[in-house]
């Protein structure tokens, strides 16, 4: 294609005889361009408009051949360099359909959009394009998809909407099928459709009762958009209040169980348990669950005996036989420890054995000994 076309060089070895030299050819030492005897100008490669620096090319015409009115020849060696401004051709990448949105959880491969371009008319000759995904700004979610040399955009991972901006952004590259030449590249955006995923409660609860045995609590199902997701497995994300042991476990089909009895008294009162929902191994949504640890109404009762002993009396008699109960009811097969005995003696006054008898270790002596001992005793289960 003809840029343009030089004028006569002006040199003082040419002279200002008449008639002037005759120009018989000009060199470049720039390659792309070509010029011909009467200087004008042929660009011989491709320019993109968008890629070159300050939309100016460069070349250099390096020599100019002419001959002189008396038959002679002579080469001019030169060193001008020629700037020629390169004019934007419209092109335009775009998506069809033009506000394409992806559906959350979508399988790998679903197909999303067609890219398509368009230049303006008279460079019929620059399609069809080919596409690519490009690196650059606006690449932020190109991880997310895989792009066809055709312009089929397709999934190439599990969109979350939970975890992802609501816009998605692309970057996209056309070139020329031919031969690769690049003609345009562009953001392009795309839109998360949510869906509603959702960790139900399908039985049991969120409360435990103290002292119960390890047990599950409750059993949990995935959903999506209302409906159970087959195969779906769960896990643990954290428990709140961390404790030294963990106080619950999940299996992978669900059930979340207490690791241990719990102590209204000593544990925390409440539980914050996040688990998370699974399909095919992949993340679908977490949930948190608070768990509440209700008191039960524990005590020690003294069965038979009293909370006085006759001084005197020989060692190993029995002051007190205990009972342990929980909400008014006997505890199968308890058992019982001494936690201390106030004022100190050494060796203590009172033990008390595993089934819970309170007996004397000496005979004790209303004038030497303190008349008053505070026993504490420790029922476990």
């Amino acid at each position: 294609t003809a840029v343009g076309t030089l004028g006569p060089p002006v040199d003082a070895r040419l002279g200002s005889a008449a008639p002037p030299p005759t120009i018989l050819s000009y060199g470049t030492s720039t390659a792309g361009f070509s010029i011909d005897a009467q200087g004008v100008v042929y660009v011989e490669r491709l320019v993109d408009f968008e890629t070159t620096p300050g939309a100016v090319v460069n070349f250099t015409v390096a020599t100019t051949r002419v001959r002189f009115g008396n038959g002679e020849e002579t080469v001019i060696a030169l060193a001008v360099q020629v700037g020629i401004s390169v004019a934007d051709v419209p092109e335009t990448i775009a998506l069809s359909p033009a506000a394409p949105t992806v559906t959350e959880n979508a399988a790998v491969g679903a197909a999303v959009a067609n890219v398509t371009f368009s230049i303006a008319a008279g460079f019929e000759h620059m399609v069809p394009a080919a596409f690519s995904l490009q690196s650059g700004p606006g690449d932020t979610h190109n991880h997310l998809f895989s792009l066809t040399a055709g312009g089929q955009l397709i999934t190439a991972a599990h969109v979350d909407a939970e975890l992802l901006p609501p816009t998605l952004t692309i970057r996209v590259r056309a070139a020329r099928a031919s031969d690769g030449f690049a003609l345009y590249t562009a953001q392009l955006n795309l839109t998360v459709a949510d869906v509603n995923e959702s960790i139900e409660i399908a039985s049991g609860g969120t409360s435990v009762r103290e002292n119960e045995l390890a047990r599950t609590i409750a059993t949990l199902a995935l959903h999506i958009d209302g409906s159970s997701v087959p195969e779906a497995t769960f896990e643990l994300v954290s428990v709140s209040p961390l404790t030294g042991t963990a106080l619950f476990a999940l299996t992978a089909a669900g059930a979340l169980a207490t690791t241990r009895p719990l102590d209204f008294e000593t544990d925390p009162h409440e539980f914050n348990v996040t688990v998370r929902g699974l399909q095919a191994g992949r993340r679908i949504i977490d949930r948190t669950l608070t768990i509440a640890v209700t008191d039960a109404a524990e005590s020690i009762e003294i069965a038979s005996g009293g909370t006085t002993v006759r001084e005197n009396e020989p060692a190993n008699t029995a002051v007190a036989t205990l009972a342990l109960r929980i909400n008014g009811s006997a505890v199968s097969d308890p058992t019982f420890e001494l936690v201390s005995v106030s004022p100190h003696a050494n060796p203590p006054l009172f033990s008390v054995t595993t089934e819970g008898i309170l007996v004397t270790t000496r005979p004790l002596d209303f004038e030497t000994d303190p008349r008053e001992h505070i026993v504490t005793v420790r029922g476990l289960q």
